[in-house]
């Protein structure tokens, strides 16, 4: 019900074009976010955040034409990632905890939208659990899991009341899970593309070498935070 329930206030405002102007503003919010990040990590030069906003809109604005269901989900995914930076730059705990329940969130609105999504949650528990792993955080993962699973059923029980009061809750449990499994699996990319599963493949094995290469190395550039989770978060976006 995630992006329906935008369409449909988009359409109350004002037929497409309020679905437009929730796109826009959705656009605008996530574009603050991740180049306030830009910033906080790269400084003020210009070709940075000159390289993000051409890979942004060449990638979402151009390639997705509005096409938006999942992506409604995008500014969630910044927002974790936004704090998780602050928390690794700064060492301040809240910040993870706050990032944790943002990346809560990302996993229950995609399992109420688009489950694929869910893996941008994914990717924040697993780099967490390698951090709080390296650095003997103590009770810290156990605060963060709470809290990501408060955020991740707060979708659930926004609705499934709703879906159970208007007598479809069972279609869209069926929807979600069932259909969205089997249009996975015979998706056109798996018909047409027999060398997909070869590079999936090629990907998890390059993913592997940078998680080790991470874990176990000694090294002050190896064991830097920043770069596992932005070389992780990378590797899932080639997928």
């Amino acid at each position: 019900l995630f992006h329906l329930c935008i369409n449909v206030l988009g359409i109350w405002l004002g037929g497409r074009y309020g679905v437009w102007l929730l796109a826009i503003l959705a656009s605008v919010f996530n574009l603050f976010v991740l180049f306030s990040l830009v910033r906080y990590l790269c400084g003020d030069s210009w070709r940075w955040r000159l390289l993000a906003y051409g890979v942004y809109f060449a990638g979402f604005a151009l390639l997705l034409e509005g096409n938006v269901e999942g992506e409604w989900i995008l500014p969630f995914v910044s927002v974790w990632l936004y704090f998780y930076v602050h928390a690794i730059k700064t060492g301040n705990p809240r910040e993870f905890l706050w990032g944790s329940f943002f990346m809560g969130l990302v996993v229950g609105l995609a399992f109420n939208s688009r489950p694929i999504e869910a893996i941008w949650g994914g990717v924040g528990a697993v780099y967490y659990v390698v951090y709080w792993a390296k650095n003997k955080k103590g009770i810290a993962l156990l605060w963060n899991v709470l809290i990501a699973i408060g955020g991740c059923l707060l979708p659930f029980l926004i609705f499934y009341p709703i879906a159970f009061a208007q007598g479809y809750l069972k279609d869209e449990i069926q929807a979600l899970f069932v259909q969205s499994a089997h249009y996975f699996a015979r998706s056109e990319v798996f018909r047409f593309f027999p060398s997909l599963a070869y590079r999936l493949l090629v990907l998890a094995v390059i993913g592997l070498y940078i998680f080790l290469d991470w874990l176990l190395k000694s090294g002050t550039q190896a064991k830097d935070p920043l770069r596992f989770l932005f070389l992780f978060s990378g590797l899932l976006s080639a997928l």
